[in-house]
C-alpha cells in the first residue's frame, strides 16, 4: 500500500514542473544509494496496467529514469529486451538479479561503467527538465580520434531511400511536421523511418527560439534510426559557421532565454555528476558560474570547444556524399574538391571543438564563395546559376550525378531543380522565422528516383527512374 501511494504522489508531482526541481534534489542523488529492491518494486508499479489509465507521458519518461538509473547501479544494460514480445517484469527481474551476482565478483573497471551509465542518466535527466521530452545525446559514446576530435563522415554508400531536409531555423513544430511529412517520425516523435537515411542540410540556429529543443531532437533520432539499420546526418550551416564564429545577429530573445536556461539545467547537473565522484569537492571546482545573460550564455556555450558546439555540432559534416548524391549547404565548388571533403570536415570539427592551431574561422567556410555561404547554384532564376561550374565539381566526383542545397529560399515554388536536374534546391523557407511556408522534403529512391513530398498531397516526381538511369549511362560514357 505505501508503495501504491508513492506511486500515485509521482503521477501527482510529473504533472508540474516543480517536480523536476524536486526529485532532482531529493530523488537523484540518493539513487547512489538506493537497495535493488526499491527499484524492483518501483519498476512492478510503474509498468502495471495502472499506468495505461494514467495516459501521462511523464510517467513514462520517468519509467526511463530509473531504467537508466538502474542501468548504472547494475554495470549493465537494463531491459534489454523490455520491448519485445512476452517479455515481462517478473522475468526481468530475474534476469537482473543475475546481473547482481555477476555484479558482485566484476572487477574495478566496472566503476568507469556506471560512472559512464550515471552521467548519461544526468544527461537524460536535465534534457528532459528543459523540453519533457526523453532525449539525452550521448557525447561520451560519439566515435573520436586524434585529441578527441570526433571522426566525421564524409561518404556514405546509396540506400534504397533518402531524404533531404532544408533549414529549420529554431522552429520546432515545423522541423517536426518536416520530419513527418517525410514519413520518418510518428506522432510520439520517434523514428519510424527503419532503413532510410535522412539529411538535413544545416542553419537549425537562428530566427527560431527552440534551437536545443530541435539539437536534442535530432540527436534522439540519430540514435533510434541507428538502431533501426537507418541513418540521420545533421550539415553545419552558415549560420552555425556564425554562431560559432561569435556572430549573433539573428538570434532571438526566445533562443536567448534557451540557452541561459539549459546553461542553469547543465550546470546544475555537472553537479549532480559529481555526487558520485570518488572526489566531489575537486570535481565541483571544475562548474563554471552561471552566465550573467543570455546572450553571454550563448557565448559561451557555443564558441569553440564551447558545450554546445561540442555536443551537437563538431561532429556534424559541412559537406556530405550519399551514393550518387552530395549534399551541401550552400554548393561546392571545384577549388573545395580539391582541397578535399574530408579534410574540410575534419579541420571543421577541429576548429569547432576548439583544437585547431588557428582560431579562425577556416577558408572554406568563409566568404561569399564558401561551401556554406555560396548561391551560386541556388539562385531562383536559373540564368543567374553557374551551370558551368556545378557540371566540373560534379566531374570531380565519381558516381554522383547530383548536389543538394539549402541556404537560398525558394519561395514561393519549393523545392526545385535547376541544370539539368544536376541541383535541388531544398529551402523553402518553412520555419516561422523566415516565410513560414508549409514543409517540403525531397525524396531519393534507389539512388535514382527523385521526388518531392508535401503534406496532404501526392508525391510529385521530378525525376523519373528511366530518365536518371539514362543520364547516368550517359554520363558514364563521357567519364571513359
Amino acid at each position: 500500500q505505501k508503495w501504491r501511494a508513492n506511486r500515485y504522489l509521482m503521477v501527482l508531482l510529473t504533472r508540474s514542473r516543480f517536480t523536476w526541481l524536486l526529485l532532482s534534489v531529493a530523488v537523484v542523488p540518493l539513487l547512489c544509494l538506493v537497495p535493488q529492491r526499491y527499484f524492483d518494486t518501483t519498476f512492478s508499479l510503474l509498468l502495471s496496467q495502472d499506468q495505461k489509465q494514467v495516459q501521462n507521458q511523464r510517467v513514462s519518461v520517468m519509467t526511463e529514469y530509473f531504467n537508466q538509473a538502474k542501468q548504472w547501479l547494475l554495470g549493465g544494460t537494463y531491459f534489454e529486451k523490455q520491448n519485445q514480445a512476452g517479455t515481462t517484469v517478473g522475468s526481468s527481474l530475474e534476469t537482473n538479479k543475475r546481473r547482481e551476482n555477476a555484479l558482485s565478483t566484476s572487477t574495478a573497471g566496472s566503476s568507469n561503467q556506471k560512472s559512464e551509465y550515471w552521467d548519461s542518466f544526468v544527461d537524460s535527466f536535465t534534457s528532459s527538465a528543459l523540453h519533457g521530452d526523453w532525449s539525452s545525446p550521448q557525447v561520451c559514446c560519439k566515435e573520436q580520434g586524434s585529441n578527441g576530435v570526433p571522426e566525421v563522415v564524409s561518404f556514405v554508400p546509396a540506400a534504397k531511400r533518402v531524404v533531404a531536409i532544408g533549414d529549420l531555423h529554431g522552429d520546432f513544430q515545423k522541423a517536426v511536421r518536416a520530419f513527418k511529412v517525410a514519413g520518418l517520425v510518428d506522432e510520439k516523435l520517434n523514428w519510424i523511418g527503419g532503413e532510410s537515411v535522412a539529411v538535413q542540410v544545416g542553419d537549425v540556429l537562428d530566427r527560431g527560439g527552440e534551437e536545443l529543443r530541435i539539437f536534442h531532437f535530432l540527436e534522439k533520432l540519430k540514435q533510434q534510426a541507428a538502431k533501426q539499420g537507418g541513418a540521420l546526418h545533421v550539415l553545419n550551416g552558415n549560420h552555425e559557421i556564425m554562431n560559432v564564429g561569435g556572430r549573433f545577429r539573428y538570434a532571438t530573445e526566445g533562443a536567448m532565454e534557451e540557452f541561459h536556461k539549459w546553461e542553469k539545467l547543465h550546470r546544475y547537473g555537472q553537479k549532480l555528476k559529481c555526487m558520485c565522484d570518488s572526489n566531489q569537492a575537486q570535481c565541483r571546482k571544475g562548474i563554471a558560474d552561471i552566465s550573467s545573460s543570455g546572450l553571454e550564455a550563448r557565448k559561451r556555450a557555443l564558441r569553440p570547444g564551447g558545450t554546445v558546439s561540442k555536443t551537437f555540432l563538431a561532429h556534424n559534416p559541412v559537406a556530405l556524399v550519399v551514393g550518387g548524391s552530395v549534399f551541401v549547404h550552400g554548393g561546392l565548388h571545384p577549388k573545395h574538391l580539391d582541397y578535399g571533403i574530408e579534410r574540410m570536415n575534419h579541420e571543421t570539427s577541429q576548429w569547432m571543438w576548439g583544437e585547431s592551431s588557428n582560431p579562425a574561422v577556416p577558408w572554406f567556410l568563409n566568404g561569399r564563395n564558401a561551401i556554406v555561404w555560396s548561391r551560386m547554384y541556388s539562385m531562383p532564376n536559373e540564368d543567374s546559376c553557374n551551370c558551368e561550374m556545378l557540371q566540373q565539381t560534379l566531374g570531380k566526383l565519381p558516381d554522383t550525378t547530383r548536389m543538394i542545397v539549402g541556404h537560398t529560399v525558394q519561395y514561393p515554388m519549393g523545392i526545385n531543380s535547376a541544370c539539368g536536374d544536376s541541383v535541388f534546391r531544398v529551402d523553402v523557407g518553412f520555419s516561422s522565422g523566415v516565410m513560414d511556408a508549409e514543409p517540403e522534403v525531397l525524396e531519393i529512391i534507389n539512388d535514382r528516383e527523385v521526388r518531392r513530398l508535401r503534406a496532404y498531397q501526392s508525391a510529385q516526381v521530378l525525376v523519373s527512374s528511366a530518365d536518371a538511369e539514362k543520364r547516368h549511362k550517359s554520363r558514364m560514357r563521357l567519364s571513359e
